[in-house]
């Protein structure tokens, strides 16, 4: 969007006074910004009445609301859970936003609207499900949540936040899930629909054992042990990097990951033909790990403890061409709820808890579909889901169903304000 202004020029000549002609003019962009504006949307139910017969009124109906009975709009709610979920920003800061643009939502409100509207995509939250259930391979990683008024714990005891990414090339989704408690029968349980053929992870004993009674494959990820080599090389000092083992191991490492740049987008046949230098590169890796004498404590200790240990794990993805090498997409999700949790600290009930992950699931799996405007397209969601009544009506809600350019058609039925003037307090 760009607007202009035409800077005030000389028209008449500063010695003689004649009239300057204008030789041509140059454009100097700059950004601006307005900050996000608060609007009041009229509804008018207009009530007609039979010529005829005085006691037939009729009122035009509402329509459907994702919290029905709330001044909350889908456009309202999509910016809450967006600032909420993707932006970091805890509800009372976002209270404090609109105090400051004269339209005062108490905190209390805006957790209301947002644990309904987080039940109400339940049916979405099952759909991506079974996506992510029915491909062949599926990543899987956990981090942690403090709930305060959970059953059977203290305060202080830890939940976790399970995340999951997966589906075909063209239905990426990436699942959130609240449990409390981090053990195998939590995994057994997440776990038990999938019924794809292999799992990445990091190794953790729970998905380890789930692989091995269901007969998965185990994709190692790789990211965890090229980590490991990183913070040995840290470790060493800066003149004596260069001529280090862990140096040398890290080089090999790039071009593995050169590789995998290579084979994006490429057919399964061409994969695995590219991946051969990969197994090439892994073997030199392995046979400089084998060679080397290091304390099991030190960091290349442990570095090689964990090659050694999963060495399997780390070369199945060779032999299958649609596994990734490492389960970054998944951490990564990990890593931005980290930053939430750090802003928001906690979440007072299961419910909340329950209502925050699907949310989250909803939000970041839109977020993999780039080509959506987030705030758009999560409008139309909340405007069409409460008018949805079967799967298919469903289904189309999906980013990758909903298209660009059927959101852009369905935001322009929304009302707008034009903003031409310094607007006035709500």
């Amino acid at each position: 969007m760009r607007v202009q202004k035409r800077l005030n020029y000389t028209r008449h000549c500063q010695q003689c006074g004649d009239e300057c002609k204008i030789l041509g003019q140059r454009c100097v962009e700059k950004l601006a910004v307005l900050p996000a504006i608060y609007y009041v949307i009229q509804y008018l139910h207009t009530q007609t009445a039979c010529r005829r017969c005085d006691d037939q009124i009729y009122s035009a109906k509402a329509e459907p609301s994702l919290v029905p009975n709330s001044q909350a709009t889908p456009e309202l709610l999509a910016h809450i859970a967006i600032s909420k979920v993707s932006d970091a920003l805890p509800l009372y800061r976002q209270s404090k936003q609109s105090l400051r643009a004269h339209c005062p939502i108490g905190r209390d409100k805006l957790d209301r609207w947002l644990i309904k509207t987080g039940l109400e995509l339940s049916p979405i939250v099952k759909i991506l499900n079974d996506v992510y259930n029915q491909y062949h391979v599926g990543g899987i990683d956990e981090t942690r949540l403090q709930v305060i008024n959970e059953a059977g714990k203290t305060a202080y005891q830890l939940s976790y936040l399970f995340t999951r990414y997966g589906g075909p090339p063209d239905k990426r989704v990436m699942l959130v899930d609240y449990r409390p408690r981090k053990d195998q029968k939590t995994v057994d349980e997440l776990l038990e629909p999938f019924e794809g053929s292999g799992l990445v992870s990091d190794m953790y004993a729970a998905f380890i054992n789930h692989a091995d009674k269901k007969q998965l494959l185990l994709f190692a990820c790789h990211d965890h042990l090229r980590r490991r080599m990183i913070k040995a090389l840290e470790a060493i000092p800066k003149k004596d990097r260069h001529n280090s083992i862990a140096h040398t191991l890290i080089e090999l490492y790039k071009k593995v990951y050169q590789v995998e740049s290579e084979v994006k987008g490429r057919s399964y046949r061409v994969i695995k033909r590219l991946r051969r230098r990969s197994r090439k590169l892994l073997n030199q890796i392995y046979r400089i790990l084998e060679q080397l004498n290091s304390r099991p404590d030190s960091l290349m200790g442990k570095a090689k403890h964990y090659a050694i240990e999963h060495r399997k794990a780390l070369y199945a993805y060779l032999d299958v061409p649609w596994a990734p090498i490492s389960n970054i997409m998944t951490e990564h999700i990990a890593k931005k709820i980290a930053v939430l949790r750090k802003n928001m600290l906690f979440c007072y009930s299961t419910t909340g808890a329950e209502t925050l992950a699907n949310l989250m699931t909803v939000i970041y799996s839109a977020e993999l579909y780039p080509e959506h405007n987030l705030h758009e397209y999560l409008t139309v969601l909340f405007m069409e889901l409460p008018k949805a009544q079967t799967v298919a009506d469903l289904e189309k809600l999906l980013p990758w169903n909903l298209t660009p350019k059927e959101v852009t058609a369905l935001m322009e039925t929304r009302p707008r304000p034009i903003v031409t003037a310094p607007r006035a307090a709500a």
